[in-house]
């Protein structure tokens, strides 16, 4: 089953090569040069170009990886047509001799062989990479978009896949004998969003992402082999701990799995015999593992006085509350709001977030700092956090991470539209591992919203057909594989079918008829969308509080 799904979302994805991409194509391609041409102790203070690394430095690692790579195979081939030539020049000599014999052609062979010796051995040198190297991997290069470039970077997210691959061959052992996992598979590789970001817009969120399910696999595993559950403990947090080094976008789910594993692992009795924990083995377990992954990452920019200039690349405060496209959370709905009384009483907008770093000035509204947003984000997060530590299981796991990301997305500062994807996807495996079917119908409509608000980065007219044509055939497949016969709500049918008449207006009737308000488009989508998302995000927190989900109570 998993073969066939990778081998369709391939092909699907081998055809959109040549099909747009962002401006985050060059920016990984900058980070190729980046990471390939300067020290590593520069990686971070770089600035010949507007797309510094912004990174964590496992994700910095993996670029030097993935560039050394590209040079090698581009230097291998340029110095196997250069042998090839070569041979084909000192072939005619051989051909006027006056016989054919055993000896002319060994000696053919034998310079033939070393002509190919040493031009392949080239490849082997770190001048030979430079010099051999293709151009787009030049520092200089900037805005270098050829089709050597553009099919290098396009099959790189394609091969990175494996691990996501893996990811969910192992998430799916880890699930035993229930019957739904088989869907998991086609849940994750023909995502609409991941196709949309990775393999259209361009990232690698398909390959972070397999670290996250390797971190939830063993998880889950646990209520399976209680024999080693000690030793997935650790390995979860391995994965988890190597995933916020790759991006630190995941260090939203911080608290849930804390206090996942001082219930669970360090198995902490009660938030007053806090200091219990300095009596537990498991703790400096946890911490050992912690401190060395981190250590690994960030110890050599700390011993070489660069730890200050990559937290400034990771954390830019300075950008605005919201990204450029404003992603549909509550801090949607509140910009929407004070850019309305400003409109109302003819207040002028100092400020909108747009591009790189821009910040953005409320007209009436009170300004939001990024304090403010961590203070919502963990308080938001407090009613599934505490229904973890009551009851420390698998699924209650699940939503707490799951709740935590939704929090973090809804309340977060500066953040990005593809963060719902860590909401979808652990609702997926949440739907999967759970035999009620209460969830049903938030979770189609969690699917649809989350896919729908990606729909303006594919913003060129082909884009649309593409976009349009995803989403209508998963969400058919979804609603033909789902148990729904619990999805009466009549709110949550509503809400499904208004984005029908939004896409009729933000993608139809709004550019044939009002085309200079291309904003106009983006702030409906970002809004409806953001109040769907508030929406599923109280009820969704009611639910996991009442425990409406039905599943059997598995301690870990």
């Amino acid at each position: 089953m998993i073969v066939r799904v990778y081998l369709t979302s391939v092909a699907l994805k081998l055809l959109a090569i040549p099909s747009y991409f962002s401006t985050d194509f060059e920016v990984h391609r900058h980070w190729l040069a980046l990471t390939s041409t300067l020290p590593w102790t520069q990686w971070y203070t770089d600035k010949s170009s507007e797309w510094t690394m912004d990174y964590p430095p496992f994700f910095a690692w993996f670029e030097y990886i993935l560039g050394k790579l590209c040079q090698f195979s581009f230097c291998i081939k340029n110095q196997w047509g250069n042998s090839l030539t070569e041979i084909q020049n000192i072939t005619p000599i051989y051909n006027q001799s006056v016989s054919f014999d055993g000896f002319v052609w060994n000696e053919w062979y034998r310079n033939s062989v070393n002509i190919l010796k040493h031009n392949l051995n080239v490849c082997f040198t770190h001048n030979g990479l430079e010099k051999n190297g293709p151009q787009f991997m030049n520092l200089s290069a900037l805005n270098n978009s050829d089709w050597d470039g553009i099919i290098f970077q396009r099959m790189s997210v394609i091969f990175t896949d494996v691990f996501l691959i893996y990811s969910i061959w192992h998430l799916q052992k880890s699930l035993g004998t229930h019957t739904k996992k088989n869907l998991l598979p086609a849940f994750i590789l023909l995502s609409p969003g991941l196709f949309f970001l990775d393999n259209i817009h361009f990232q690698y969120n398909g390959f972070l992402f397999s670290f996250f399910f390797m971190s939830l696999s063993f998880i889950i595993r646990v209520s399976h082999e209680r024999k080693v559950k000690q030793k997935n403990y650790l390995a979860s947090a391995l994965y988890y701990l190597i995933l916020v080094n790759l991006k630190h976008i995941f260090l939203y789910l911080a608290p849930a799995y804390g206090i996942l594993y001082l219930r669970a692992y360090v198995r902490i009795p009660s938030i007053s015999s806090i200091s219990f924990i300095f009596k537990s083995f498991s703790f400096y377990k946890l911490l050992f593992l912690t401190l060395s992954i981190f250590g690994v990452s960030l110890g050599p920019f700390a011993y070489h006085g660069l730890l200050s200039k990559v937290l400034e690349r990771l954390f830019p405060f300075g950008r605005g509350i919201t990204h450029a496209y404003w992603a549909p959370n509550f801090w949607a709905l509140y910009l929407t709001v004070d850019r309305a009384f400003g409109f109302y009483y003819n207040v002028q907008t100092s400020s909108v977030t747009r591009g790189l770093v821009g910040d953005v000035k409320m007209n009436l509204l009170p300004e939001i700092s990024p304090f403010v947003t961590f203070l919502l984000t963990l308080l938001f997060q407090m009613p599934t956090l505490h229904g973890l530590w009551k009851h420390p299981n698998e699924n209650e796991a699940l939503k707490a991470i799951m709740m935590s990301g939704f929090s973090s997305f809804m309340f977060g500062w500066h953040v990005h539209e593809k963060a719902i994807l860590i909401v979808l996807f652990t609702a997926s495996v949440l739907y999967v591992n759970t035999e009620g079917t209460k969830f049903v119908s938030k979770f189609r409509l969690l699917t649809l919203c989350a896919y729908y608000s990606l729909f303006p980065l594919l913003f060129k007219p082909f884009e649309m057909y593409i976009k349009v044509l995803c989403l209508s055939c998963f969400w058919i497949w979804l609603n033909r594989k789902l148990i729904i016969q619990n999805c009466n709500n009549i709110v949550d049918k509503l809400l499904c079918f208004g984005f029908l008449p939004l896409f009729l207006f933000t993608e139809l009737i709004r550019p044939a008829f009002l085309p200079s308000f291309e904003f106009l488009s983006l702030m409906l989508t970002s809004c409806y969308c953001a109040f769907v998302n508030v929406y599923l995000f109280i009820t969704l927190t009611i639910q996991f509080k009442e425990k409406i989900i039905i599943e059997k109570e598995k301690y870990l």
